[in-house]
């Protein structure tokens, strides 16, 4: 199969126009005056995604075995299938020259979703993944169609190489980057089923199960959209000051909407953030339905950005289903039915996080 290397007309003139260096001083030359990496960013990454995964039926990414473990696998779990560890993968090799193993490989195979997808997205913007949240970090993502590889890339090189099965898929993708025919990397094309046997996968989905016991999805990347849902399901919200404050502070035209209040030293997450000295908290509860539209008008995202409250929850049938702490921003979802796990993971990234579980809340007498 023909191999495509990712490129931009500025370089494709720099190798036509430039002879083959022959010393030290003609390579600085010939180095030096390289045009910048080519590389799929932006909108235009957004776009080549969508084509990646409309055309691929799996994604792999890589990560070194001594590295901890990436946050991005964790928000990826739902359309994770399996793992291996190699000493080699596309155009790497992790082997000294007698075979035995050097820097060990773990190959990360994930279906292609539109979750996936979204959440990628939501992490980086360019086909290398330069993560600008250093623990989001993986490397290399690869596309297949069944067992044989689509795209396949190295992130820390910047290599970029396309393996289209037919001309019309290369014609689909030259849409969104200038590709030249390299022959020799025809043989880096690779198949999933020499590392690993694709046909012993079973079915894997997340999805909510009431035999299962609590789920629980951390939230990031909130869309304004989460704070409208939220107010769909719910009968009851919170929100946290201190003590010695009124459970109307900050926010007085909540004061029809107001059920009752009550001071506590166990709440959603007060371990992690503590108000005052003696480490308690004025829960207030209002009433979901007649406060809507006050708190949509002024409240910018989840965590109440341009109010003077914070720490909203949520709950149904007097259980929490969402909760926040506005500052350090921590989200916790603790969805009620698939259909609802399904709404709320089309306006933000979730990733399960059991240990959350025990921080669900419940008013009792409401």
């Amino acid at each position: 199969m023909l191999a495509y290397r990712l490129t931009t007309a500025a370089q494709q003139a720099h190798w036509l126009d430039s002879s083959t260096p022959t010393t030290w001083t003609d390579l600085k030359s010939y180095t030096d005056s390289q045009p910048p990496t080519p590389t799929i960013e932006g909108e235009n990454f957004a776009n080549f995604l969508d084509l990646c995964f409309e055309c691929a039926d799996y994604f792999t990414l890589t990560t070194r075995i001594e590295s901890p473990k990436s946050d991005l696998l964790k928000m990826l779990c739902d359309c994770h299938v399996a793992d291996f560890l190699t000493a080699e993968w596309y155009c790497q090799d992790a082997c000294y020259a007698d075979r035995s193993p050097r820097l060990g490989l773990r190959v990360h195979i994930f279906r292609t979703t539109n979750h996936a997808k979204q959440t990628i997205l939501a992490a980086t913007d360019n086909i290398f993944l330069d993560f600008s949240d250093r623990r989001l970090i993986a490397e290399d993502l690869c596309f297949f169609v069944g067992d044989e590889l689509l795209l396949g890339t190295v992130s820390h090189e910047f290599m970029c190489y396309l393996y289209p099965q037919t001309p019309q898929i290369l014609e689909k993708f030259a849409k969104y980057a200038i590709w030249a025919e390299e022959s020799e990397m025809s043989n880096e094309s690779l198949r999933i089923s020499t590392y690993f046997d694709l046909s012993t996968l079973q079915p894997k989905t997340l999805f909510y199960d009431e035999k299962a016991g609590i789920l629980s999805f951390s939230l990031t990347k909130p869309t304004t959209k989460i704070l409208e849902l939220c107010f769909d399901y719910a009968d009851y919200f919170t929100l946290t000051t201190m003590p010695e404050k009124s459970a109307l502070d900050g926010m007085p035209i909540l004061a029809e909407d107001f059920v009752a209040d009550f001071i506590t030293d166990r709440w959603y997450s007060f371990v992690i953030h503590k108000y005052n000295p003696d480490e308690r908290l004025r829960i207030a509860i209002f009433n979901a339905k007649g406060a809507r539209e006050k708190i949509l008008r002024r409240a910018v995202n989840i965590y109440l950005a341009n109010t003077k409250i914070s720490d909203i929850c949520f709950f149904a049938d007097g259980e929490m289903f969402l909760g926040t702490v506005s500052d350090p921003k921590i989200c916790t979802f603790y969805p009620k039915s698939p259909e609802m796990l399904e709404k709320f993971r089309k306006h933000a990234v979730l990733w399960e996080q059991p240990e959350m579980a025990s921080e669900i809340m419940k008013l009792e007498g409401v």
